[in-house]
């Protein structure tokens, strides 16, 4: 099935110029960035994002690290891209670009209701 899922570029690889590497990976997974934003996140959007962890102890670490500099915003399509975009994050993605568990390079929603949720923040016309 066809989905679309969100996806960020954290500060740190975008700082380490990792933009490029990045995208190559997504598009070597058979996904298809079709929108991208580079944007300096606010406090609030940033805790929007990240809204399902409000309340635990790394919360406010998360969202001053996802201020910190510059991110990139992308609407990712595929097939089941959901599940295959977070596969990448989590064991493509982070290992080869993160430092550190904060400083971890890319986010991607993990599930449909997350994606829904996270498109519809930043890309509303792409929520669906």
């Amino acid at each position: 099935m066809i989905e679309r899922t969100f996806g960020m570029i954290k500060p740190d690889a975008v700082a380490a110029g990792k933009i490029g590497a990045i995208v190559q990976y997504v598009e070597g997974f058979n996904l298809t960035p079709v929108r991208l934003e580079m944007k300096q996140l606010t406090r609030g959007q940033a805790a929007g994002l990240y809204a399902v962890h409000a309340g635990k102890d790394f919360f406010d670490g998360l969202v001053e690290f996802t201020c910190s500099g510059p991110v990139v915003l992308m609407a990712i399509k595929g097939s089941n891209a959901i599940a295959r975009y977070r596969w990448v994050v989590e064991n493509v993605l982070r290992p080869t670009f993160g430092t550190s568990v904060r400083h971890n390079a890319a986010h991607g929603s993990d599930s449909p209701d997350a994606a829904r949720a996270e498109l519809a923040i930043f890309f509303p016309g792409l929520a669906s």
